[in-house]
């Protein structure tokens, strides 16, 4: 199943009408839940997102490469018998935040696992003056707002419906770099 919405996100489930989406037979610490992972499409997210598969979550991953995400999906269902879903977009866009939300409550009645891992270096390494206006705003956008986005979503929903969950918010070498 794929979705298209009047901003071009792009949605997608895959799941498997046989026993290795057997959702209420399946086990682990984490049964029941579902993460949001942005950037889970690939390298450190991906990580993540089978991680948290193997422990029993479902998974809505976010990303702004469709064939990245879709693999990561289609990889996660077949090899671990989790759900699992993609939204395609810009974590800095606030229509992207709503979308996965959407799409997290649309397939498996909300999340309650946030994992902000979307972000990107800019240009590491690179004296202050030589830094283009856009590119510094990009990596605020992505980084910064992009998570703080998620987070209100989150949160909003979570008071919403009265519930709890967990954040995790990831950073690399580059934030402590001068």
């Amino acid at each position: 199943l794929y979705l298209t919405n009047p901003k071009r996100l792009v949605s997608g489930l895959v799941m498997y009408p046989d026993e290795r989406n057997a959702q209420t037979d399946w086990e682990g610490p984490l049964a029941g839940r579902t993460a949001i992972v942005t950037g889970g499409g690939k390298n450190i997210g991906r990580a993540i997102t089978e991680t948290l598969a193997r422990h029993g979550a479902n998974t809505a991953i976010t990303g702004r490469e469709t064939d990245s995400l879709r693999e990561t999906v289609v990889d996660v269902v077949e090899a671990i018998g989790a759900n699992a879903s993609f939204v395609t977009g810009d974590v800095a866009d606030p229509v992207h935040a709503v979308a996965a939300f959407t799409a997290a409550e649309t397939f498996y009645g909300g999340a309650d696992i946030i994992v902000n891992n979307a972000g990107i270096a800019g240009l590491p390494f690179v004296p202050v003056s030589e830094i283009p206006l856009d590119a510094w705003l990009k990596t605020l956008e992505t980084n910064f707002v992009g998570s703080w986005l998620t987070i209100k979503k989150a949160v909003e929903t979570w008071i919403a419906k009265g519930i709890s969950g967990t954040i995790e918010d990831i950073s690399s070498h580059y934030a402590d770099q001068p």
